[in-house]
């Protein structure tokens, strides 16, 4: 199935107060795989429909969506992994911005290396696959300089400035809810540059570097 690339959001992590959410619990976390549920009957508190979790279990590792929070659950878009409560547990939540006015994106483009294992009995060239490079995403926006943080712009310019990791998504529109996708991952702001010319906007073009690897987040059915 075709997509359209219109509709598309590209996103940062919120820094306002109370868009970030930490817990780690030990033997009080589990998970249902039917219900697509995260459980503790001690709540989770600062969580926010939603946000964007990176959870860190021994069946249950990687990033999730808040659809909807409970007095003891959270309840998530895409499935989960049954799991009894579990050691230890940590989640951590990120309330997620549009960078505004986007014109287009490129990335994030992963590349894989490859290592030569090839013997003096290899009969020939023998390879394994190494680490994969999570690469860059570059971005095209109509600049808009406000402080504000209303588009980001000036906000993306300090996290550079700063060497700020932040958590950023791209959101893949689908014809319903269940054929959303995403890929979320970490990356720095490695790259900006405003252009201008005759009877046109100010344009701006980003860089972001991945800091590792991205995650592809598919939606369950709802």
């Amino acid at each position: 199935m075709a997509r359209q690339s219109q509709g598309c959001l590209i996103r940062r992590e919120s820094s306002a107060a109370g868009s970030t959410a930490v817990l780690s619990a030990t033997n009080t976390i589990s998970f249902d795989s039917t219900l697509r549920t995260i459980c503790r009957q001690a709540g989770f508190a600062d969580f926010s429909t939603g946000m964007r979790i990176e959870v860190n279990a021994s069946l249950n590792t990687g990033v999730w969506t808040i659809k909807t929070t409970a007095a003891t659950a959270l309840t998530v878009y895409e499935a989960l992994t049954a799991q009894a409560s579990g050691k230890n547990v940590s989640i951590t939540g990120h309330t997620m911005q549009n960078i505004g006015q986007v014109v287009s994106f490129n990335g994030p483009g992963l590349s894989g290396s490859v290592i030569d294992v090839t013997t003096l009995q290899s009969t020939a060239k023998e390879k394994q696959p190494g680490l994969y490079d999570g690469g860059q995403m570059s971005l095209s926006v109509l600049w808009d300089n406000e402080a504000s943080n209303a588009n980001l712009h000036d906000a993306l310019v300090r996290d550079m400035i700063a060497r700020t990791l932040r958590k950023f998504d791209a959101v893949f529109v689908g014809p319903t809810t269940a054929n959303t996708g995403a890929v979320y991952f970490g990356g720095y702001i490695t790259g900006f540059n405003i252009t201008g010319s005759v009877d046109n906007v100010l344009r701006a073009d980003m860089t972001i570097a991945l800091s590792s690897g991205a995650n592809f987040i598919t939606n369950a059915a709802t």
